[in-house]
């Protein structure tokens, strides 16, 4: 596949078409499409903090009304999360090697959901999240501002769970939407600011 923007109708004739979601979506794919967009900023020059890139525009409820959907260019600091949430673990270090950004590393120090009253290693459930109630849809939020905050729309994200992580992305995207939550957790969520791991 080259790179480019994709209609996603399930029977595109590019190659990997039979991974496409098949949703009516359209969607960047390749290795460096030009989807850069600013947000959170009017400035000329775009700071990496205010630098995005569009994922796709999608129709999710099938009204012919599209919503874009952005990806942040480099990950968030701490600065922009906050640090109040119980899922702030102060440093990743294991990560390191791993992290493809241009900040330092010290900063990635979020976990998915710190809840040890479920288990020693925490909770699976996105929507009890401190990382998703406090850090994102609280603090991110807020340093957004309401200028930029009144162009974000709530959007339902699938929680659905796969059994092994061996899968293809439509895999995945299918689990996410037909398949049951981790245990009895919600299958889905309505939020403004979702997570992309």
């Amino acid at each position: 596949m080259s790179f480019g923007l994709y209609y996603h109708d399930g029977i595109g004739t590019y190659t990997n078409a039979d991974q496409e979601a098949g949703d009516n979506s359209y969607r960047y794919a390749g290795a460096s499409p030009n989807n850069y967009v600013c947000f959170g900023s009017d400035e000329e020059v775009c700071s990496n903090d205010n630098l995005y890139r569009i994922i796709g525009a999608f129709d999710d409820d099938n009204d012919k009304v599209y919503n874009v959907k952005l990806i942040k260019y480099d990950y968030v600091t701490s600065e922009m999360l906050g640090t109040n949430g119980r899922d702030y673990a102060n440093n990743y270090s294991f990560y390191t090697t791993y992290y493809k950004g241009t900040m330092d590393t010290s900063t990635i120090a979020y976990r998915w959901n710190y809840d040890t009253s479920v288990s020693s290693n925490g909770s699976n459930n996105w929507t009890t999240s401190e990382f998703n109630t406090i850090n994102l849809n609280t603090n991110y939020w807020n340093y957004l501002g309401a200028t930029w905050q009144n162009l974000i729309a709530p959007t339902a994200w699938h929680l659905g769970g796969m059994p092994s992580n061996g899968n293809t992305a439509k895999a995945f995207y299918d689990g996410e939407r037909n398949n049951a939550g981790y245990g009895s957790n919600p299958i889905c969520l309505l939020a403004k600011i979702p997570p992309i791991f």
